[in-house]
């Protein structure tokens, strides 16, 4: 079954954020490195932006600069989290190819050379996990140029430890 698949990845993609903030938390210079932050606002913003497609269409941004705090921000983030599951653990086989309008595809426009075309549910499934991972990878290289050993966030680690749950970090 496809949904109960996905609802696995979406858990492992709240432990890979998890794990992210985890190494952020544990360090004031990346606590407050600014190009850090930005990428993970921007995990945040992307989940959120899909989150809204996925349950009513719209979608309010949150600039970076509507955090006063890095607790502010990651508690947007985990509010992520607990809004995606219950919608993935809804999902049936039939859902995802429901046909979905992605308020901002507008904007791929000109590097497409065309109008964007349709896109349905399973595909965006499967684009916000793997668009999240692309900007942890980008966070990582942050970690480590700011001399942080970063986490391991395979799936295929979670897979072997047995799919860990693990506590969303105290702000």
């Amino acid at each position: 079954m496809l949904a109960e698949h996905i609802r696995d990845v979406f858990l492992h993609v709240k432990w890979s954020d998890a794990k992210i903030w985890t190494s952020v938390l544990e360090s004031d210079r990346a606590k407050s490195d600014q190009e850090l932050l930005k990428i993970i606002h921007h995990i945040h913003e992307t989940q959120h932006a899909f989150l809204s497609a996925w349950l009513n269409g719209t979608f309010k941004r949150k600039t970076f600069e509507t955090f006063d705090t890095v607790s502010d921000l990651m508690a947007w983030g985990e509010k992520f989290h607990t809004s995606v599951l219950p919608f993935t653990e809804d999902l049936t086989d039939k859902d995802l190819d429901k046909q979905i309008t992605l308020l901002w595809a507008h904007y791929f426009s000109s590097a497409l050379g065309r109008e964007p075309g349709p896109t349905t549910i399973r595909e965006t499934l499967h684009q916000l996990p793997s668009h999240s991972m692309h900007h942890r990878g980008q966070a990582v290289r942050r970690l480590r140029e700011l001399d942080i050993s970063p986490p391991i966030m395979d799936y295929i680690v979670w897979v072997m430890a047995e799919r860990p749950v693990i506590p969303w970090p105290a702000k």
